[in-house]
């Protein structure tokens, strides 16, 4: 989990590196040549040592929104971490299994993981992608 958490943060470093300003609050991706899709990362907050961002999936269909994250970014560590997915505010580690409400006993890997598989969707298929994405895990 740490190496994809690792790998999770240069992709969300170098996404944030395609912003206009430094100063923007705000990045939108386009994932087809058609505009239907995009992603936006924003910038939520920021302090020395972490940064937290929102990053969300436009939806498919009005019936069906797009899913929504909250990643912090552990600057010193060069780590990310999913903190949040709507509709849960915050995940546990670890899940007693059964509980309440249902949770998977390693949900937080599963955001985690379901972050590196977004990330990766976005590098292949991000129109503003060019050679932002050059030399990150997984390039050839």
């Amino acid at each position: 989990m740490l190496a994809r958490c690792e790998s999770n943060y240069a992709r969300l470093v170098r996404l944030l590196a395609m912003r206009e300003r430094k100063t923007d609050p705000s990045l939108t991706v386009n994932l087809h040549t058609t505009g239907q899709r995009s992603m936006t990362v924003t910038v939520e907050e920021t302090c020395p040592y972490t940064t937290m961002l929102r990053l969300e999936l436009s939806a498919l269909h009005e019936a069906l929104p797009g899913p929504v994250m909250r990643v912090r970014l552990y600057h010193d560590a060069r780590m990310a971490e999913v903190t949040a997915a709507e509709p849960y505010q915050r995940a546990r580690a670890r899940y007693d299994y059964p509980n309440d409400a249902m949770h998977q006993r390693d949900e937080k890997h599963q955001w985690n993981l379901f972050l590196s598989d977004w990330l990766a969707h976005v590098q292949d298929q991000g129109l503003h992608a060019g050679r932002v994405w050059e030399g990150l895990p997984g390039q050839a």
